[in-house]
């Protein structure tokens, strides 16, 4: 775990470096999210094989952050880990597609 945070919290340095660096600072909770959210979406690859195989791979946020891939349960790990580190309250949901059913829990706080 403790080289998941420090992981994660280089990826949360170097979000906010790269955003002032555009003229922008997150300055509250919904930038934050928004900021560590765009680091996700462009720095780590949807496992499309893995989903269609069934072998979805590491889906801890320290395996989403070193393979940078994922599947749908592994981007919400490694997105829950980074805003754990940045001091965001939030919550893990799990489901399925199509709206068929979902369980929603709070995995942190």
């Amino acid at each position: 775990m403790h080289s998941v945070r420090n992981q994660c919290a280089r990826v949360y340095t170097h979000t906010h470096t790269h955003t002032r660096l555009h003229g922008q600072v997150a300055r509250n909770t919904e930038e934050k999210v928004r900021v560590l959210h765009r680091w996700v979406c462009d720095n780590i690859s949807y496992n499309v094989e893995g989903l269609r195989s069934g072998n979805y791979g590491d889906t801890s946020a320290d395996g989403v952050l070193r393979s940078r891939g994922g599947v749908c349960s592994g981007y919400a790990t490694l997105f829950s880990a980074l805003c754990r580190e940045a001091g965001i309250e939030q919550r893990e949901v799990s489901g399925v597609a199509k709206g068929s059913m979902w369980e929603g829990k709070q995995l942190c706080q």
